[in-house]
């Protein structure tokens, strides 16, 4: 086992995602199935125990931190264990009652793998709400089985400039979801296809360029998506299919010149739907 180790550990972190399935014996196989959010899990939950097998394998830095996970994940993984252990920096927040102080700091951390939301928000008890300091959320969000809504995830969260991805699971509303998020680049990668409502979930992100490959096929409620977004460019791919109200939608976009044919139901309320976009030339619906 220590000999294995010592072959694993002779490569720094990145070779482990990019190059584990050339590692010998045992080692490969026990990192072969793993995706690479659970090898980086296996190296955060290193680190924080890296000193103890330093000293007792005169061991030093980056080769030194991944030992005692490593340890664990190749003792749980043994042929006679037949479940896998879950990762120990996925986070699952069942209620607002969960957001502690230590949460709020892992989250602006970044030390957590995945966060897990199973509970329904109401743009009032997000675990992101009132968090100064965040600009990036670099692992992935998914909404649980008990979540039936996302409103307002990141309400107000002024700082931000990318989050990674959001499963939306089977939550069905998603309004305001980055409202007011005005340092906000692009929007993340997600599948919004099961939504019904996602009302204002741009609105007012002042920085915002681009939202593209959107498929909102079943979202009804749209209005004021993008409503003041002024830097707003690319939105491509965006689809609309069963959208009845898409008033204010691109409210505001003065440098939008492009928008593909959304398919919005006859009779759709689209008042004020394209108001101040000075540059569009296309405005078919």
């Amino acid at each position: 086992l220590l000999s294995l180790l010592r072959t694993l550990l002779s490569k720094r972190g990145s070779a482990v995602l990019a190059d584990r399935q050339s590692l010998p014996g045992a080692v490969a196989e026990i990192l072969a199935e793993r995706s690479d959010d659970d090898i980086r899990g296996i190296l955060m939950s290193a680190h924080r125990r890296a000193a103890g097998s330093a000293d007792r394998l005169a061991l030093r830095g980056e080769r030194a931190c991944l030992l005692p996970e490593l340890s664990e994940t190749m003792a749980r993984s043994a042929p006679k264990e037949s479940t896998q252990a879950q990762d120990p920096y996925a986070l699952v927040l069942n209620s607002a009652d969960d957001i502690s102080a230590e949460v709020r700091e892992r989250i602006l951390a970044g030390d957590i793998t995945k966060l897990v939301i199973n509970y329904s928000l109401n743009c009032r008890n997000s675990p992101f709400q009132n968090l100064p300091g965040l600009r990036e959320v670099n692992f992935p969000i998914a909404a649980g089985p008990l979540c039936a809504s996302l409103d307002g995830l990141f309400f107000r969260c002024r700082e931000l400039v990318s989050v990674r991805s959001i499963d939306f699971g089977k939550a069905k509303s998603a309004q305001c979801l980055f409202w007011c998020c005005g340092n906000l680049r692009a929007a993340p990668e997600c599948d919004v296809s099961g939504l019904t409502d996602a009302n204002s979930m741009f609105e007012q992100c002042q920085r915002l360029r681009e939202a593209r490959n959107l498929n909102f096929a079943q979202a009804r409620d749209v209005h004021s998506m993008f409503r003041g977004c002024p830097l707003l460019e690319n939105v491509s791919g965006l689809r609309m299919p069963a959208a009845t109200d898409a008033h204010s939608l691109f409210e505001g976009c003065v440098r939008l010149a492009e928008v593909p044919e959304l398919g919005l139901r006859e009779g759709a309320d689209v008042r004020d739907i394209f108001r101040g976009c000075i540059r569009l030339q296309n405005r078919k619906v």
